[in-house]
């Protein structure tokens, strides 16, 4: 249980899908997940919140990724904060 002052804290649903999104098959929350080339995430917040991308790249030092943004007549890649993405539920 997370507190502050003694009461118990309300911990927002999409940091909660996050932390889960992170459980990796030994049971241990991977701080920094390591996506694949093109392996689908879903943007946690922001002005692209609820949309899924294709993750490109992680950008080593800077706790940012590039993902791709896809319609159907246009395509764009964008710069997010490493905490911005999550793995798609299967």
């Amino acid at each position: 249980m997370l507190s502050f002052g003694g009461k118990p804290a309300q911990i927002p649903d999409d940091v909660i899908t996050t932390c889960r999104s992170r459980i990796g098959q030994d049971g241990y929350v991977e701080l920094t997940p390591k996506f694949q080339v093109n392996e689908p995430v879903i943007i946690q917040s922001g002005a692209f919140k609820g949309i899924t991308a294709a993750f490109q790249k992680e950008m080593p030092g800077r706790q940012r990724v590039s993902v791709l943004l896809r319609a159907m007549s246009w395509q764009a890649r964008v710069e997010l904060d490493v905490n911005q993405i999550a793995r798609v539920a299967n």
